[in-house]
């Protein structure tokens, strides 16, 4: 752990010709922090200030166990359990479509 209390999930040594590096199989939708530390043979170097990035979120799962019940002479309420899986974004919000079936079903 750093001085902040966050917890170091990868450490890579780097050549010091490439000025890049990437870390794959993040989790999606959160928050990382980048730190950057010359490696030098005496002494320390000066650490760049530490960026935050965000992984893409992935998409949320469907939401489960959608019913339709009737709730009144006219009236049809739909019920439905949020998603197991938010894709690491909350969601925030559903549109909920109503669609005339065209069709008696006994």
């Amino acid at each position: 752990t750093d001085v902040r209390g966050d917890s170091i999930v990868a450490q890579v040594e780097v050549d010091p010709a490439a000025w890049s590096c990437e870390f794959e199989n993040l989790a999606p939708g959160r928050v990382y922090r980048f730190e950057v530390v010359p490696k030098v043979r005496r002494g320390t170097a000066p650490v760049l200030p530490a960026v935050e990035g965000r992984t893409a979120a992935e998409r949320p799962s469907a939401p489960e166990n959608l019913l339709c019940q009737i709730s009144g002479q006219r009236q049809l309420r739909a019920t439905w359990s949020p998603p197991d899986h938010d894709g690491g974004t909350p969601v925030l919000g559903y549109d909920v479509r109503l669609y005339d079936a065209k069709q008696v079903h006994d």
